[in-house]
């Protein structure tokens, strides 16, 4: 548990590290140069739909001048760093509506975000994710059919809902219920099981995220709620085990939890 403690702290040590020391952060992302030269991008949307032109044009969108030319910065140097295809404005993981979400969380500031962005890189290559994103596209998963979802929520069940706030801010909903039978989901899941089936339903919620946000004109953040009310958050928690840490460096946006009273 310390070293899974330590960890987070670390990572946490990373993405605020103050202005003065920033010349320290090394964060570097484990892409290969073949995937960072040759890579192809999995474009999730119809080319010329509402969508698609919704994410061309949403750096220019932006009405303040200096988030503008700030995003615009992030983006040559994730650019750099990952690749042309990861910021392609269409079929990047790391569109222009995804990194403006990584420098609201981190206040503005292009470096802080630049390495927030690298450690998510790397987290995403750790875990898989771009192979999720590939899957949930080329099947058009919905949350109904992603893989082993249903038998998922049999075990612990969840609403993952999406809406907006009264400013128009994209905002996810994710519910989790009182009648989780944590016996039967443990022996029906391994931990590795748990964080796949985790970060398949969160994959295909920041791809919703990216669509809504980039579609609407203002309320570009997004924020999601974890309702653990009527559930037991340690249970829920001690199920992911040591990959909690890791698991949460996927997650790049705002989020709020509501505990059991």
């Amino acid at each position: 548990m310390c070293d899974v403690v330590r960890r987070l702290e670390m990572i946490c040590e990373a993405v605020h590290e103050k202005k003065e020391k920033r010349t320290s952060v090394k964060a570097s992302p484990i892409v290969n140069s073949d995937k960072k030269i040759n890579g192809t991008a999995i474009n999730p949307w119809t080319s010329g739909t509402a969508v698609a032109t919704a994410l061309e044009t949403f750096c220019s969108r932006i009405k303040d001048s200096e988030s503008q030319s700030k995003l615009k910065e992030l983006s040559r140097e994730t650019a750099t760093l990952l690749g042309a295809q990861a910021v392609d404005p269409v079929a990047g993981v790391y569109n222009m509506v995804r990194l403006y979400r990584f420098l609201e969380s981190n206040k503005m500031d292009v470096e802080d975000a630049k390495t927030a962005v690298v450690l998510n890189s790397n987290a995403r290559e750790e875990f898989k994710l771009d192979a999720k994103r590939k899957l949930i596209v080329e099947e058009d998963l919905s949350f109904n059919t992603l893989p082993r979802f249903a038998e998922f929520v049999r075990y612990q069940p969840m609403n993952p809902l999406m809406g907006e706030t009264k400013d128009g801010r994209t905002f996810g909903y994710l519910s989790w219920g009182n009648r989780t039978d944590f016996e039967g989901f443990t022996k029906a899941f391994l931990v590795q099981d748990y964080v796949d089936t985790i970060l398949f339903v969160q994959e295909l919620f920041r791809l919703l995220a990216d669509a809504r946000t980039a579609v609407k004109d203002h309320g570009f953040g997004h924020a999601s709620l974890y309702d653990c009310s009527g559930a037991s958050l340690v249970q829920i928690m001690s199920k992911m085990e040591c990959e909690l840490p890791r698991v949460f460096m996927c997650c790049i946006t705002f989020s709020v939890w509501v505990l059991p009273s």
